[in-house]
């Protein structure tokens, strides 16, 4: 491809700025990619150690995710896409694993044991709920429903499903998908979850890792690791990128056009031309959830044949969010025989020990959290690894898409030659970060050829 045209700037390497990136190189323009750390991808980070694959970030890949796939494919990543498995294990009061696959998730439902024939039926009515506001869930922007804007995600589904399908199986999905408790985001969330995660389609993995997929995208692209953005600032026709290297130097270049696809609380930072409101909005009305994981490697598997067990208030296992089994998840990941699994620390826990030092200690109290859930989960370890994100999952709450719908109505109206992208404008997930990306990118194309 020849790259005739005006040369952008994408800050932030993560989905939402690779899928802009991509967009604006498919333009014809050339793109230089800023980011802080040493390496591209963001929260998409492949670790390997001593033959096994560990994803210290997302690990699988909807059939939902058309927009992401659709990147992958045009950039040469289509043959590393591989099956992965779909079955989900909720818990009840016992304990006991009630497995779902997504792929037969309307027959599992029916056949389970974990809900009883009346609670069946009022599941179904999920079904009628996504039918009902399906034209409204935009990928790209989830602000489009205000009549659930006012109510939690849990206060929905106890009104709308009855107690005992929410305790069972609505909390645990919404916790597994949303990275919180259902009681804290807004009714939207839980509409959006089971539209795009909880019907029936296949789940694929990439054979190399997520972080292969940044690697890939890298190639095409000026990229700048270790490069600290500033400011950004739009000046006449052109917008003025200043940015610090790892040594401390100062930098500035111009730049046709910028998409700034960082994390909220730092696009409020480094954005000049935000009007107030906005900046208020991003600095302090955008919330994320936090993560503290650890990383188990086994020398055998536990029993569980399930891909994710998900926490649940019924059985009392909520310190942990949930258990990835990765080896279970897709082939290719540890040693014949061996196995990992992840356990994802819920929020308000991994919030209260995020700055204690001892990692050790906090593998520990992970493991023996997520052993009921997980028998065996503490036998035979190899080797742990633990890692903190401070900022995960974007984290919706009742009242937010309405400020969204109002944010987004503030950029049509104010932006020109720097736009926003980032996973807070839908449900956090590779698809919704990539078509927020895809959408910044379009608009600063559509200004450009005006």
């Amino acid at each position: 491809m020849t790259l005739n045209g005006l040369p952008m700037a994408v800050i932030g390497s993560g989905p939402a700025g690779l899928g802009a990136a991509w967009r604006l190189r498919e333009a014809g323009h050339p793109v230089t990619v800023f980011e802080r750390n040493g390496q591209l991808g963001g929260r998409m980070r492949t670790v390997r150690r001593d033959g096994f694959q560990v994803e210290d970030g997302p690990s699988q890949i909807a059939g939902s995710y058309t927009r992401f796939v659709q990147i992958m494919r045009e950039s040469g990543l289509g043959d590393q896409l591989i099956p992965a498995s779909t079955v989900l294990a909720m818990l009840d009061s016992g304990g006991t694993q009630h497995n779902f696959a997504v792929q037969r998730i309307h027959l599992d439902m029916l056949k389970t044991r974990l809900i009883g024939l009346r609670d069946k039926l009022d599941l179904a009515k999920i079904t009628v709920d996504v039918l009902r506001y399906r034209n409204r869930l935009d990928v790209e922007d989830l602000s489009k429903l205000p009549e659930l804007d006012g109510m939690s995600a849990e206060q929905y589904g106890r009104r709308r499903f009855g107690d005992g399908v929410y305790d069972n199986f609505v909390d645990p999905v919404i916790r597994g998908f949303v990275g919180t408790a259902p009681s804290t985001v807004a009714a939207a969330d839980l509409v959006w979850v089971f539209a795009t995660f909880m019907k029936l389609q296949r789940y694929h993995a990439i054979r190399d890792g997520m972080q292969a997929y940044a690697e890939q995208l890298g190639r095409f692209f000026d990229t700048r690791c270790n490069a600290e953005v500033t400011a950004v600032d739009e000046r006449a026709d052109e917008v003025e990128v200043s940015w610090r290297d790892a040594e401390g130097g100062q930098h500035s270049q111009s730049f046709a056009g910028v998409v700034v696809a960082t994390l909220p609380k730092g696009a409020a930072k480094i954005h000049n031309g935000l009007d107030a409101w906005r900046r208020d909005f991003l600095a302090t009305k955008v919330d994320n959830a936090t993560i503290v994981q650890a990383h188990v490697a086994l020398d055998s598997p536990p029993a569980s044949s399930a891909s994710m067990v998900y926490s649940t208030e019924v059985s009392n296992q909520t310190k942990v969010l949930a258990v990835n089994l990765e080896h279970n998840k897709a082939p290719g990941r540890v040693p014949e025989g061996k196995a990992i699994a992840t356990i994802f620390g819920s929020n308000d826990w991994s919030k209260r020990v995020l700055e204690e030092e001892d990692d050790d200690l906090l593998v520990k109290e992970l493991i023996d959290a997520a052993e009921p859930m997980v028998p065996g989960i503490g036998d035979g370890v190899r080797f742990t690894q633990l890692t903190r994100w401070p900022y995960s999952w974007a984290k919706s709450y009742p009242g937010y898409w309405s400020g969204m719908r109002e944010f987004n109505r503030l950029s049509a109206q104010n932006d020109r030659l720097v736009r926003l992208a980032g996973d807070y404008f839908c449900v956090t997930s590779l698809n919704v970060a990539t078509a927020s990306g895809e959408r910044a990118a379009r608009q600063l194309i559509d200004v450009r050829e005006r």
